[in-house]
């Protein structure tokens, strides 16, 4: 089964889980972000899509009309979201490995925040809704097969962490916090940045991170990246 087929029932399998359990979280849900492909070096993972039910209607109502498709471009290089902004600004003038790579969550159900996730449902609801997305993002990631994952946010670091059995891996701190973390391990080299539109960062630390990300791609893939 090609990528965009795997990716397309993928979306369609979230979509059954949710109608199914989940449907008065009105939020709904986001897997990917872009186009799905073999190709791909690089994997995206964020921590959880943000948005409201009207975030999530467009898609709903495409999906209750049995269009699974994934989006054409990658959102990173085609919107004005903060955080495609900042990515954009962490990549440098290094465009097609950015519009390359793939985009996903470790938790695919959309909440405004972190806080409003966590006020709004059971622990052992949330608890239901990120096993199922656990291990649907070891399928994509085994599916990808990246030769560098990006986690967006040092939590989601954590959690990428505890889903591959990682050591705590090689931190650069600013001062007691960590600001990149990278995996020992090179297959898939992985980079934890603190999270580019959730934190405030300095420019100079914002600048420690993209130093630190164009190196890991210059080393990890085969692109020719731009410093």
């Amino acid at each position: 089964m090609n990528c965009d087929r795997w990716g397309r029932k993928l979306q369609q399998e979230v979509f059954r889980f949710w109608k199914e359990n989940h449907s008065d979280w009105e939020h709904g849900f986001k897997v990917f972000y872009g186009p799905v492909t073999t190709s791909a070096e690089i994997l995206i993972i964020g921590e959880q899509p943000g948005g409201k039910a009207a975030s999530f209607q467009p898609y709903r109502e495409r999906f209750e009309s049995g269009d699974f498709a994934l989006p054409e471009t990658h959102e990173y290089i085609s919107t004005d979201w903060r955080i495609a902004e900042e990515m954009r600004y962490l990549f440098g003038g290094n465009t097609s490995p950015l519009e390359e790579s793939v985009k996903t969550n470790v938790n695919f159900f959309r909440a405004p925040d972190r806080d409003y996730w966590k006020a709004k449902l059971s622990k052992e609801r949330r608890e239901e809704m990120e096993r199922f997305c656990s291990s649907r993002v070891m399928d994509i990631i085994d599916k990808v097969e990246p030769s560098v994952i990006i986690a967006e946010g040092i939590g989601t670091w954590d959690k990428i962490k505890r889903l591959l059995n990682l050591t705590n891996g090689q931190p650069i701190k600013r001062g007691r916090e960590r600001l990149v973390v990278r995996s020992e391990s090179s297959s898939p080299k992985i980079i934890g940045l603190m999270h580019p539109s959730g934190a405030r960062i300095s420019s100079s630390d914002k600048d420690r991170m993209k130093t630190h990300l164009l190196d890991t791609l210059a080393e990890h893939t085969s692109y020719t990246i731009i410093q």
